[in-house]
């Protein structure tokens, strides 16, 4: 939906304040405020090579 989540250190969990929900750092729903729950976040490849994280994002379909 565009939000970028942020970490909350304390809870290890990442906090979406547009939708007033939080997610464990596993991208599992932990709380959430709208009727429907939500879907966990999605999973991604990530590796560091070098220092350098690298995300693969798939390609969306057409």
């Amino acid at each position: 939906q565009g939000c970028r989540l942020a970490l909350d250190p304390a809870q290890q969990r990442l906090n979406c304040p547009c939708h007033r929900m939080a997610f464990s750092l596993a991208g599992e729903v932990v709380n959430y405020k709208i009727r429907t729950p939500p879907r966990p976040l999605p999973s991604l490849t990530v590796r560091e090579v070098d220092g350098v994280v690298q995300v693969y994002v798939p390609p969306t379909p057409t």
